[in-house]
């Protein structure tokens, strides 16, 4: 192998590490995502509850304005178990906020 050879390699080589290193820490951070708010869970319950969309969202807006003043809502989704049809009272919701 010619000089040129090797420096492409040893690039290849180190960018490769790059990839592999941002890839761990990605994970990580996804890993560490189970507590978005203090005392809040990003995953849903296996509760069953009772909440409409709004009973719920008006829940979690209050525990995101104790986290931060200027909490906006990012995503809402709800949980049903499978193979029923939805029923709005019947479904976990899940809120996510950003500041």
């Amino acid at each position: 192998m010619n000089r040129l050879e090797w420096i492409l390699s040893g690039l290849l080589a180190l960018l490769l590490i790059v990839v592999v290193v941002l890839a761990i820490l990605f994970w990580g951070m996804r890993l560490g995502q189970g507590s978005a708010l203090p005392g809040g869970s990003a995953a849903p319950t296996s509760e069953k509850t009772t909440h409409t969309a709004r009973s719920a969202y008006e829940a979690a807006r209050a525990v995101a304005g104790e986290w931060a003043a200027d909490a906006q809502l990012l995503s809402a989704n709800a949980t049903w178990s499978a193979g029923t049809p939805f029923t709005p009272g019947e479904a976990g919701w899940g809120f996510q906020f950003y500041s």
